[in-house]
C-alpha cells in the first residue's frame, strides 16, 4: 500500500494509509516503435523496483533502492521518479530517486527541502511530491521540482491532508484531502473537518476545494476530461461511510456531480482504478486485513454500468492494462498475473518482490 510515515504519528499519518491507490503511469497502445518495460515497485524486504519487458515478459532488471519507497511515476526517456520516504524519525529520508529503467540502475538521488516525501507524480515536465509534515493550519507541504531546469524546486502548500492519487488534468493535479476547517492541529478526524476533493494549481501553486463531503480513494480522467472518483464501502477508521462501493463522475471545471455509479459488491471493498480504453478497472483489496485481500477485479463500461467481474487473484491491489494485456499485482504473494484483455485468459504470474506498491509504465527503447 502507498502508505506515508511521518516523524510523528498526526492525521497526516492516518489519512495516507487509508488508501491504497497508486500513481500508474500512461497506458500505451500498440506501436511498432515502443518496446515498453513495467515497472513493479517492491517495498518489503527488497526495497527494489523489478522491470518487466511488456512483449516478453520478463524481468529484465531489478533495481536496488537506498530506502523504503512507497510511491514512484514514470517520466521522459524512460525514467522514473521514486519517492523516497524512508521510515520513523531518525530513519525517515528526504530524497527522490532518479531511475534509469533502460539501464537497470539509479542515476542519482535528489535531496528535497523536507522529510517524509510521500504521494508522487510527473506532470508537464515537472515532478510534484507531498511531503508528510503537517503545518499548524492543517496543511501539508509539498515541492514542485524542474528536472530539465537543474532540479530546481519550489515549496507549495497544500489544502487539507492529502490522502491519494495525485491525478493529473490539464495544468491541475487533483486529489482528495481532510481539510481543516478550523484551522486547528488536532490529531483526529471531527466535527472541524470535512472529506473535500482538492485541485493543485501548477501555474498559481495554489489548491482550492472542487467537492465537499466527500473522499475518493482513486480518481481518474478519461479522454474528455471527465472525472470518476472511486468511493469505497470501507477506507477505514470510520472516514467514510459508504453501504456500497460506487463511482462518482465528475466534471471537474464545473466543480459538480454528473452522476453516480453503484458497483455490485464484491468480497473486499474497491481499492484502485485506472481508465483504459473508454472503461475503468478496478481492483477490490483490504489493506485493513491481510489475512483476506480479496480476489477480484472489475471492468466497469461508465456508459452503461455493466461489470465484468474477473476473479482468482492473491489480494490485487494493483491493475494496469497495456497493450493488449491485463497486469495485476498481488500483494498478497508478490506477483503480477497477466491476462488476455480480450479472452480474460491468464497468460502468465510473474513472481516479483514482496508487497508490490505501484506500477507504472515507461517507453525503455533505445534512442
Amino acid at each position: 500500500m502507498k502508505t506515508r510515515i511521518v516523524a510523528i504519528i498526526t492525521l497526516a499519518t492516518i489519512m495516507a494509509t487509508l488508501t491504497s491507490g497508486c500513481r500508474i503511469g500512461t497506458p500505451v497502445e500498440n506501436n511498432a516503435n515502443h518496446h515498453p518495460i513495467l515497472a513493479v515497485l517492491c517495498s518489503k524486504e527488497s526495497k527494489a523496483i523489478y522491470c518487466i519487458e511488456v512483449d516478453s515478459l520478463k524481468i529484465t532488471n531489478k533495481i536496488k533502492l537506498r530506502s523504503l519507497s512507497l510511491d514512484f511515476t514514470a517520466g521522459d526517456d524512460g525514467i522514473i521518479y521514486t519517492s523516497q520516504t524512508g521510515g520513523v524519525g531518525s530513519n525517515a529520508d528526504n530524497v527522490i530517486g532518479v531511475v534509469n529503467v533502460r539501464a537497470g540502475r539509479v542515476e542519482r538521488y535528489f535531496k528535497l527541502k523536507n522529510r517524509n516525501p510521500g504521494e508522487i507524480t510527473y506532470v508537464n515536465g515537472k515532478i510534484v511530491v507531498i511531503n508528510g509534515i503537517m503545518l499548524k493550519n492543517g496543511n501539508l507541504i509539498g515541492e514542485i521540482i524542474e528536472p530539465k531546469n537543474g532540479y530546481k524546486s519550489t515549496s507549495i502548500e497544500v489544502l487539507g491532508i492529502t490522502g491519494g492519487d495525485l491525478a493529473p488534468f490539464k495544468d491541475k493535479l487533483y486529489t482528495s484531502a481532510l481539510t481543516d476547517k478550523s484551522a486547528s492541529s488536532s490529531d483526529a478526524p471531527d466535527e472541524k473537518h470535512e472529506q473535500a476533493l482538492i485541485s493543485i494549481d501548477l501555474n498559481t501553486k495554489r489548491s482550492s476545494r472542487v467537492l465537499t463531503n466527500t473522499y475518493f480513494n482513486s480518481i481518474v480522467f478519461d479522454d474528455r476530461g471527465m472525472g470518476y472518483g472511486l468511493i469505497s464501502r470501507s477506507t477505514g477508521h470510520g472516514f467514510q461511510e459508504s453501504p456500497i462501493d460506487k463511482v462518482v463522475v465528475f466534471n471537474p471545471v464545473g466543480k459538480s456531480i454528473v452522476k453516480t455509479i453503484d458497483l455490485e459488491k464484491q468480497s473486499m471493498s474497491a481499492n484502485s482504478m485506472v481508465w483504459y480504453d473508454d472503461k475503468l478497472y478496478i481492483t477490490y483489496f483490504s489493506g485493513e486485513d491481510l489475512s483476506r485481500t480479496g480476489d477480484s477485479i472489475s471492468i466497469v463500461d461508465p456508459s452503461t454500468g455493466t461489470m465484468d467481474i474477473i476473479k482468482g487473484f492473491k489480494g490485487p491491489h494493483l491493475v494496469l492494462p497495456v497493450k493488449d494485456k491485463i497486469f495485476v499485482a498481488n500483494y498478497d504473494n508478490g506477483t503480477v498475473d497477466v491476462l488476455d484483455i480480450k479472452s480474460r485468459e491468464r497468460l502468465s504470474s510473474i513472481k516479483v518482490g514482496g508487497w508490490p506498491e505501484d506500477l507504472a509504465l515507461v517507453d525503455a527503447s533505445t534512442r
